[in-house]
């Protein structure tokens, strides 16, 4: 088996060295990262889970969180500087995920997370985010809240924050080292500075807008609120 390695970037960086993956390891992750990019899947103990096919609302919801962020990301600007992803493969504590929007802070990470070889063109992220967040849905929320978080908070991401799309609530959470502690809740109408993101605003209200008019296409306005899927 070759030894995985990483790619280096100019100056003085490096990426850490991959893992030594078990035989056993590195069979599941390449079966995992083989899927066609049509194919949405993670890798969750140790076996291959389907996602289902995502809703406008799920990803709409990810574009506006990634978005109302996106004047932070890279190196040029100023305060906090991040580098940040949508639906990158990671491999954190022994779980493959693709989490709904990422982040990793420049000042720790002076280079984007690059990408170590599992197999020929195959490779995965195993640089840990400062940040992750997951919209959650009915076909995801039990693993974004269970697996997923458990592997998260081992591997030391230090944010998680939940976007709750049928509860119309973003909760935010801090990694301590036996779990994650709640720090704030924030609902529509709040324009507020949450943690890791203190130097710019975040509006909920504009993340729950795709979902609100898609329900009032469908005369979906002052009944009960339909689960949402995907």
């Amino acid at each position: 088996m070759e030894t995985p390695h990483t790619e280096s970037y100019p100056g003085t960086w490096t990426e850490p060295a991959a893992p030594r993956w078990t035989p056993e390891e590195q069979r599941r992750l390449v079966e995992w990262l083989s899927l066609p990019d049509n194919i949405s899947a993670e890798l969750l103990g140790g076996r291959i889970v389907h996602k289902a096919m995502a809703r406008g609302d799920h990803g709409a919801a990810q574009g506006v969180i990634f978005g109302q962020y996106l004047k932070q990301h890279g190196r040029g600007g100023p305060g906090t500087r991040w580098w940040l992803t949508l639906e990158v493969d990671v491999y954190l504590s022994g779980e493959g995920m693709r989490p709904d929007v990422a982040g990793w802070r420049v000042d720790k990470h002076p280079a984007p997370p690059l990408m170590v070889n599992v197999q020929d063109h195959l490779g995965v992220i195993v640089t840990p985010p400062d940040w992750v967040c997951e919209v959650l849905s009915t076909s995801t929320a039990s693993r974004d809240k269970g697996v997923k978080r458990k592997a998260y908070q081992r591997a030391g991401v230090e944010w998680y924050w939940l976007m709750d799309l049928l509860a119309e609530e973003l909760r935010v959470y801090r990694c301590t080292q036996r779990s994650y502690e709640l720090i704030e809740t924030a609902y529509d109408g709040d324009v507020v500075r949450l943690p890791p993101f203190e130097e710019a605003d975040f509006a909920v209200g504009p993340v729950l807008e795709y979902k609100r008019a898609r329900l009032a296409a469908l005369g979906g306005e002052g009944g009960s609120r339909p689960m949402t899927t995907g």
